[in-house]
C-alpha cells in the first residue's frame, strides 16, 4: 500500500509518501497552522473569503505535490489528533482514543465550518481542542482538509506519533 504522512505544524506542513520501508516523495512545504493564520485570518470569527483565500493558497502550494496512487494517509501532530479530540468529545485529552481516529472528509469540513464560524474565545471553550490551539485550528483543518484533497483522499487516521519517531526508529536500525 502507497501511505502518505501529514505532518501539519506551525511554520511547515510536510508530505511524505512511501511503499513498505521505499520512500517515494518528500517535501517540506512552506504552508502552517501559524503562517496561514497571520496571512489570511484576520477577523474573529473568520470570514468566509479569508476562508477561501487561505484554502486556494494551500492547495496551489500542494498542488505539484499531487499523487494519485495514495491508498491511505496517516496525519501526524496537533491539528489532526485535536480534530479527533473535538470529534470524540474528549475531555479530558486521551490519546490511546485518538491514536488511529479516522477523520473523514466530510466531518472535517463540517468542524471547520464550524469552528470558523466561532471567535477564538468560543473555540477556546471547545471540548477536545486544547485553548493554546484555538487560534491556529481553524487554518489547521482547512490545511488538512487541502492535503487530502490533493491526494484524493476521503479519510486520514490521526497519530499521535510524529515523523521524528520513524527518524529515530531508521537510526536505531529499527523499522
Amino acid at each position: 500500500a502507497t501511505t502518505l504522512v501529514v505532518d501539519v505544524g506551525g511554520g511547515s506542513t510536510e508530505l511524505v509518501v512511501g511503499r513498505g520501508e521505499q520512500l517515494l516523495s518528500h517535501v517540506s512545504t512552506q504552508v502552517g497552522v501559524v503562517r496561514h493564520s497571520e496571512r489570511h485570518l484576520h477577523a474573529d470569527p473568520s470570514q468566509p473569503a479569508e476562508l477561501l483565500a487561505l484554502r486556494a493558497d494551500v492547495a496551489r502550494t500542494f498542488a505539484p505535490y499531487a499523487r494519485a496512487d495514495v491508498d491511505r494517509a496517516i496525519a501526524v501532530a496537533g491539528t489532526p489528533t485535536s480534530c479527533a479530540a473535538m470529534l470524540l468529545d474528549l475531555e479530558p485529552y486521551d490519546p490511546d482514543a485518538v491514536e488511529g481516529q479516522p477523520l473523514r472528509r466530510s466531518a472535517l469540513e463540517e468542524l471547520l465550518t464550524r469552528t470558523a464560524a466561532m471567535t477564538a474565545a468560543q473555540r477556546r471553550r471547545i471540548r477536545g481542542l486544547h485553548p493554546d490551539r484555538s487560534a491556529t485550528i481553524v487554518a489547521g483543518i482547512a490545511i488538512l482538509l487541502e492535503a487530502m484533497a490533493a491526494f484524493g483522499l476521503e479519510v486520514v487516521l490521526a497519530s499521535e506519533r510524529d515523523i521524528l519517531i520513524g527518524a529515530a526508529l531508521q537510526a536505531a536500525g529499527a523499522s
